[in-house]
Protein backbone atom coordinates (compact mmCIF):
# COMPACT_ATOMS: atom_id res chain seq x y z
CA UNK A 1 0.00 0.00 0.00
CA UNK A 2 1.09 3.53 -1.00
CA UNK A 3 -0.12 6.26 -0.03
CA UNK A 4 0.78 9.54 -1.54
CA UNK A 5 0.20 13.31 -0.83
CA UNK A 6 -0.51 15.93 -3.06
CA UNK A 7 -0.53 19.60 -2.94
CA UNK A 8 -2.14 22.03 -5.23
CA UNK A 9 -2.87 25.39 -5.87
CA UNK A 10 -6.48 26.47 -6.46
CA UNK A 11 -7.81 29.79 -6.55
CA UNK A 12 -4.51 30.98 -4.29
CA UNK A 13 -5.34 28.25 -1.44
CA UNK A 14 -2.97 25.45 -0.93
CA UNK A 15 -4.67 22.15 0.41
CA UNK A 16 -3.63 18.97 0.65
CA UNK A 17 -5.52 15.49 -0.21
CA UNK A 18 -4.61 11.36 0.37
CA UNK A 19 -5.37 8.61 -1.35
CA UNK A 20 -4.49 5.24 -1.90
CA UNK A 21 -4.05 4.13 -5.30
CA UNK A 22 -3.37 0.34 -4.10
CA UNK A 23 -6.50 0.20 -2.98
CA UNK A 24 -9.02 2.66 -4.44
CA UNK A 25 -7.75 3.77 -7.47
CA UNK A 26 -6.27 0.96 -9.97
CA UNK A 27 -4.36 1.60 -13.06
CA UNK A 28 -4.72 5.91 -14.02
CA UNK A 29 -2.71 6.21 -17.27
CA UNK A 30 -0.59 9.50 -17.98
CA UNK A 31 -1.57 12.32 -19.54
CA UNK A 32 -0.55 13.09 -22.95
CA UNK A 33 1.82 14.90 -23.57
CA UNK A 34 3.17 17.14 -25.97
CA UNK A 35 7.22 17.22 -27.06
CA UNK A 36 8.88 19.97 -25.27
CA UNK A 37 10.82 22.90 -26.93
CA UNK A 38 14.11 24.51 -26.61
CA UNK A 39 14.35 28.30 -26.11
CA UNK A 40 16.93 30.84 -26.01
CA UNK A 41 17.00 32.72 -22.87
CA UNK A 42 16.64 36.08 -24.16
CA UNK A 43 13.80 34.70 -26.42
CA UNK A 44 10.41 34.06 -26.86
CA UNK A 45 9.00 31.06 -24.54
CA UNK A 46 5.76 29.03 -25.61
CA UNK A 47 3.71 27.01 -23.36
CA UNK A 48 4.01 23.19 -22.93
CA UNK A 49 0.76 21.36 -23.37
CA UNK A 50 -0.67 18.09 -22.32
CA UNK A 51 -4.20 16.62 -22.24
CA UNK A 52 -5.69 14.06 -19.86
CA UNK A 53 -6.34 10.48 -21.30
CA UNK A 54 -9.15 9.22 -18.96
CA UNK A 55 -10.18 12.53 -17.41
CA UNK A 56 -9.15 15.07 -14.35
CA UNK A 57 -7.37 17.98 -13.92
CA UNK A 58 -3.42 18.17 -14.99
CA UNK A 59 -0.78 19.60 -12.50
CA UNK A 60 2.77 20.35 -13.64
CA UNK A 61 5.71 19.99 -10.97
CA UNK A 62 9.78 20.40 -11.22
CA UNK A 63 9.95 17.40 -9.41
CA UNK A 64 8.58 13.37 -9.11
CA UNK A 65 7.65 13.86 -6.11
CA UNK A 66 4.97 16.52 -6.68
CA UNK A 67 6.13 19.05 -4.22
CA UNK A 68 7.16 21.97 -6.54
CA UNK A 69 3.88 23.19 -8.59
CA UNK A 70 4.55 25.27 -11.46
CA UNK A 71 1.34 24.91 -13.73
CA UNK A 72 -2.04 23.62 -13.53
CA UNK A 73 -4.38 22.92 -16.72
CA UNK A 74 -3.30 21.40 -20.19
CA UNK A 75 -0.86 24.54 -20.74
CA UNK A 76 2.26 25.45 -18.87
CA UNK A 77 4.82 28.22 -19.47
CA UNK A 78 8.60 26.75 -18.80
CA UNK A 79 10.35 29.18 -16.78
CA UNK A 80 13.58 30.28 -18.00
CA UNK A 81 16.46 28.34 -16.04
CA UNK A 82 19.48 27.43 -18.18
CA UNK A 83 20.15 23.95 -18.87
CA UNK A 84 17.61 21.22 -19.10
CA UNK A 85 14.82 21.03 -16.83
CA UNK A 86 12.39 18.25 -16.78
CA UNK A 87 8.50 18.99 -15.98
CA UNK A 88 6.33 16.27 -14.68
CA UNK A 89 2.87 16.59 -15.34
CA UNK A 90 -0.43 14.51 -13.95
CA UNK A 91 -3.89 14.09 -13.99
CA UNK A 92 -6.10 14.46 -10.37
CA UNK A 93 -9.52 13.04 -10.55
CA UNK A 94 -11.95 11.81 -7.46
CA UNK A 95 -8.56 11.81 -5.46
CA UNK A 96 -6.71 9.50 -7.77
CA UNK A 97 -3.35 10.70 -9.39
CA UNK A 98 -2.43 9.77 -12.65
CA UNK A 99 0.81 8.08 -13.29
CA UNK A 100 3.11 11.03 -15.07
CA UNK A 101 4.39 12.21 -18.29
CA UNK A 102 7.42 14.19 -18.53
CA UNK A 103 8.82 16.91 -21.00
CA UNK A 104 11.75 17.86 -21.15
CA UNK A 105 12.64 21.49 -21.81
CA UNK A 106 16.14 22.99 -22.67
CA UNK A 107 16.77 26.78 -22.12
CA UNK A 108 20.36 28.14 -23.92
CA UNK A 109 22.21 31.12 -22.80
CA UNK A 110 22.42 34.32 -24.86
CA UNK A 111 25.86 35.16 -25.93
CA UNK A 112 27.64 37.99 -24.05
CA UNK A 113 27.84 40.96 -25.69
CA UNK A 114 30.14 44.23 -24.79
CA UNK A 115 30.78 47.26 -27.27
CA UNK A 116 33.91 49.55 -26.96
CA UNK A 117 33.29 52.69 -26.67
CA UNK A 118 29.84 52.70 -25.32
CA UNK A 119 27.19 54.42 -26.72
CA UNK A 120 26.24 57.28 -27.52
CA UNK A 121 29.97 58.00 -29.69
CA UNK A 122 31.42 61.75 -30.46
CA UNK A 123 33.43 61.68 -33.47
CA UNK A 124 35.35 64.50 -34.46
CA UNK A 125 34.10 66.01 -38.21
CA UNK A 126 36.21 64.27 -40.54
CA UNK A 127 37.18 61.51 -38.55
CA UNK A 128 36.88 57.76 -38.19
CA UNK A 129 35.94 55.76 -34.75
CA UNK A 130 36.22 52.21 -34.57
CA UNK A 131 34.05 50.78 -32.73
CA UNK A 132 34.92 46.98 -31.00
CA UNK A 133 32.64 44.04 -29.60
CA UNK A 134 33.67 41.33 -27.40
CA UNK A 135 31.60 37.96 -27.36
CA UNK A 136 31.75 34.46 -27.26
CA UNK A 137 29.83 34.12 -30.39
CA UNK A 138 29.61 35.19 -33.57
CA UNK A 139 30.06 38.96 -34.58
CA UNK A 140 27.81 40.86 -37.43
CA UNK A 141 27.42 44.95 -37.67
CA UNK A 142 24.31 46.35 -39.44
CA UNK A 143 23.84 41.89 -40.53
CA UNK A 144 26.43 42.19 -43.12
CA UNK A 145 29.82 43.09 -41.64
CA UNK A 146 31.41 39.95 -39.87
CA UNK A 147 33.89 41.16 -37.59
CA UNK A 148 34.38 42.41 -34.06
CA UNK A 149 36.06 45.86 -34.94
CA UNK A 150 34.74 47.90 -37.78
CA UNK A 151 35.70 51.49 -38.33
CA UNK A 152 33.07 54.19 -39.28
CA UNK A 153 33.38 57.29 -40.88
CA UNK A 154 29.69 58.48 -40.63
CA UNK A 155 27.52 59.40 -37.66
CA UNK A 156 24.24 57.12 -37.58
CA UNK A 157 23.20 54.13 -35.50
CA UNK A 158 24.63 50.71 -35.62
CA UNK A 159 23.54 47.67 -35.07
CA UNK A 160 25.76 45.21 -33.91
CA UNK A 161 24.68 41.27 -32.93
CA UNK A 162 26.04 38.51 -31.42
CA UNK A 163 25.10 34.89 -32.44
CA UNK A 164 26.38 31.42 -30.44
CA UNK A 165 26.05 28.08 -31.32
CA UNK A 166 22.73 27.43 -30.14
CA UNK A 167 21.19 30.45 -32.68
CA UNK A 168 20.65 32.20 -29.66
CA UNK A 169 21.09 36.63 -30.81
CA UNK A 170 22.35 39.32 -28.38
CA UNK A 171 21.78 42.48 -29.52
CA UNK A 172 23.32 46.35 -28.93
CA UNK A 173 22.47 49.52 -30.77
CA UNK A 174 25.53 52.09 -31.19
CA UNK A 175 24.47 55.94 -31.56
CA UNK A 176 27.85 57.83 -33.30
CA UNK A 177 27.32 61.82 -33.41
CA UNK A 178 28.84 64.05 -34.64
CA UNK A 179 31.39 66.25 -32.09
CA UNK A 180 29.73 69.82 -33.08
CA UNK A 181 33.13 71.49 -30.86
CA UNK A 182 35.17 70.13 -32.94
CA UNK A 183 34.11 70.83 -36.22
CA UNK A 184 36.58 72.25 -38.77
CA UNK A 185 39.14 70.98 -37.35
CA UNK A 186 41.54 67.85 -38.60
CA UNK A 187 42.06 64.58 -37.70
CA UNK A 188 45.72 63.78 -37.36
CA UNK A 189 46.50 60.83 -39.73
CA UNK A 190 49.02 58.37 -39.27
CA UNK A 191 50.97 60.35 -42.17
CA UNK A 192 50.59 63.21 -40.45
CA UNK A 193 52.47 61.64 -37.51
CA UNK A 194 55.61 62.17 -38.91
CA UNK A 195 55.93 65.62 -38.90
CA UNK A 196 55.96 66.61 -34.97
CA UNK A 197 52.79 64.71 -33.08
CA UNK A 198 54.43 61.13 -33.03
CA UNK A 199 52.58 58.98 -30.40
CA UNK A 200 54.45 55.59 -29.96
CA UNK A 201 51.97 52.83 -28.09
CA UNK A 202 53.41 49.64 -26.85
CA UNK A 203 51.66 46.21 -27.77
CA UNK A 204 52.43 44.83 -24.47
CA UNK A 205 53.72 45.00 -21.04
CA UNK A 206 54.75 42.54 -18.10
CA UNK A 207 54.17 44.05 -14.77
CA UNK A 208 56.04 41.34 -12.80
CA UNK A 209 58.47 43.81 -11.12
CA UNK A 210 61.62 43.25 -12.72
CA UNK A 211 62.01 46.76 -13.93
CA UNK A 212 61.59 45.66 -17.30
CA UNK A 213 58.47 46.85 -18.99
CA UNK A 214 56.47 46.79 -15.87
CA UNK A 215 54.28 49.72 -17.20
CA UNK A 216 51.76 50.46 -20.04
CA UNK A 217 51.92 54.48 -20.91
CA UNK A 218 52.00 55.78 -24.60
CA UNK A 219 54.74 58.15 -25.59
CA UNK A 220 53.33 61.27 -26.78
CA UNK A 221 54.71 64.81 -27.34
CA UNK A 222 53.35 68.07 -25.34
CA UNK A 223 49.62 67.79 -26.14
CA UNK A 224 46.66 70.45 -25.56
CA UNK A 225 44.03 67.60 -24.95
CA UNK A 226 45.22 63.84 -24.15
CA UNK A 227 42.95 60.75 -23.01
CA UNK A 228 43.19 57.27 -22.92
CA UNK A 229 40.62 54.55 -22.04
CA UNK A 230 41.64 50.89 -21.28
CA UNK A 231 38.74 47.72 -21.73
CA UNK A 232 39.16 44.03 -20.42
CA UNK A 233 37.32 41.57 -22.92
CA UNK A 234 34.01 41.72 -21.48
CA UNK A 235 33.78 45.45 -22.67
CA UNK A 236 34.76 46.99 -18.63
CA UNK A 237 36.44 50.19 -18.44
CA UNK A 238 39.86 49.33 -16.30
CA UNK A 239 41.83 51.95 -16.40
CA UNK A 240 41.25 56.07 -17.55
CA UNK A 241 43.81 58.82 -17.56
CA UNK A 242 43.87 62.30 -18.95
CA UNK A 243 47.29 62.91 -17.82
CA UNK A 244 49.75 61.76 -20.90
CA UNK A 245 52.44 61.17 -18.12
CA UNK A 246 50.19 58.74 -16.26
CA UNK A 247 50.91 55.07 -16.94
CA UNK A 248 48.99 51.40 -16.37
CA UNK A 249 50.31 49.12 -14.07
CA UNK A 250 47.78 46.06 -14.59
CA UNK A 251 44.97 47.47 -12.52
CA UNK A 252 42.49 44.46 -11.73
CA UNK A 253 45.34 42.01 -13.47
CA UNK A 254 48.01 42.61 -11.48
CA UNK A 255 48.20 39.32 -9.93
CA UNK A 256 46.09 37.12 -12.37
CA UNK A 257 47.04 35.58 -16.21
CA UNK A 258 48.14 36.98 -19.21
CA UNK A 259 45.20 39.08 -20.88
CA UNK A 260 44.27 41.08 -24.55
CA UNK A 261 42.71 44.47 -23.73
CA UNK A 262 41.67 47.71 -25.96
CA UNK A 263 42.71 50.78 -25.61
CA UNK A 264 41.05 54.09 -27.15
CA UNK A 265 43.37 57.22 -27.14
CA UNK A 266 42.46 60.74 -28.16
CA UNK A 267 44.72 63.99 -28.24
CA UNK A 268 44.58 67.40 -29.38
CA UNK A 269 47.30 69.43 -30.80
CA UNK A 270 46.17 72.74 -32.02
CA UNK A 271 43.58 72.36 -34.80
CA UNK A 272 44.91 68.66 -35.29
CA UNK A 273 43.69 65.83 -33.76
CA UNK A 274 44.69 61.88 -33.11
CA UNK A 275 42.87 59.04 -31.98
CA UNK A 276 43.58 55.32 -32.06
CA UNK A 277 42.33 51.99 -30.74
CA UNK A 278 44.55 49.09 -30.88
CA UNK A 279 44.70 46.30 -28.55
CA UNK A 280 47.55 45.73 -25.71
CA UNK A 281 48.91 42.45 -24.42
CA UNK A 282 49.28 42.42 -20.55
CA UNK A 283 51.98 39.09 -20.59
CA UNK A 284 52.13 37.11 -16.97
Amino acid sequence: MKAILLTCLILKSTFSFGFNIADTCGYFPAPHAEPGNDFCENGQFYDIAALPTSGGELFWYLDEDYTNLVGVGSFCTPLNIIGTTTYYVVAVDNGCISEPSTVNVIVYPAPDLFVTPSSPVSMNSGATVILTAFSGGTVTWNDSIYSNSVIFSEPGSYIVSATNDWGCVTQDTVIININEENVGMDTLTSAQDSIGYFIYVPNCFTPNNDGVNDIFMPITPELDYYSIYIYNRWGKLVFYSNNRNEAWEGGENYLGTSETYTYQISARKKNQLFERTGNITLVR
